[in-house]
């Protein structure tokens, strides 16, 4: 691992050293766990984003949803 300095307010500071303390982990695990769901998250929100312009783009048609629906129906008793 590599240092990182960032700049960071006194009121987010003691709150993450709070944190830190209660999960008896430290302040660098914390952001390093903080800083991979952010980008984990980045990646889910644009591959969502994708696929919604996905259906934009190519729209799925009325009938293919029709034919959805009688697959997945239950048999008629």
């Amino acid at each position: 691992m590599r240092p990182v300095q960032i700049l960071m307010g006194d009121k987010e500071l003691r709150a993450l050293d709070r944190e830190a303390k209660r999960q008896g982990s430290d302040r660098s695990k914390l952001m390093r766990e903080a800083v991979r769901r952010y980008l984990a998250k980045l990646i889910r929100d644009a591959d969502e984003l994708e696929y919604l312009e996905s259906y934009r783009r190519h729209p799925q048609d009325p009938q293919e949803l029709r034919e959805w629906a009688k697959v997945q129906a239950w048999p008629a008793d």
